[in-house]
């Protein structure tokens, strides 16, 4: 189930409806959320509670850290993944919006 979805609840009614959120998921066949701050910001507690709640519920749950739209600090990026692995996350999908540029411009026929 997206990252944003699950940011959209977690704004809208808080942390107290995630369990819920997390058994309709659930319920409805999910087997999998994505926890991550594209557009809700988190604190490293909140990030690493929504991951723990998510697994306790028996999810799998992917973190997501960095931006798809700006430069995320290096160090910012290591320490939010070792904060979801932490907490009990499967995996951390890492976006780095301009990272690789450079490194596509010398590939041929590939346009940054």
């Amino acid at each position: 189930l997206g990252g944003q979805f699950h940011e959209y609840v977690f704004a809208k009614m808080g942390d107290a409806t995630l369990p819920r959120f997390y058994d309709e998921a659930r319920a409805v066949g999910f087997r999998a959320v994505e926890i991550s701050d594209n557009t809700v910001p988190l604190t490293d507690a909140q990030r690493s509670g929504q991951i723990k709640m998510a697994v306790a519920s028996g999810l799998k749950v992917f973190g997501e850290v960095g931006s798809k739209e700006t430069m995320s600090n290096p160090g910012l990026l290591v320490k939010q993944a070792e904060i979801c692995l932490g907490a009990g996350a499967s995996l951390v999908l890492v976006k780095i919006a301009g990272a690789i540029v450079d490194s596509l411009a010398g590939l041929s026929g590939i346009q940054p």
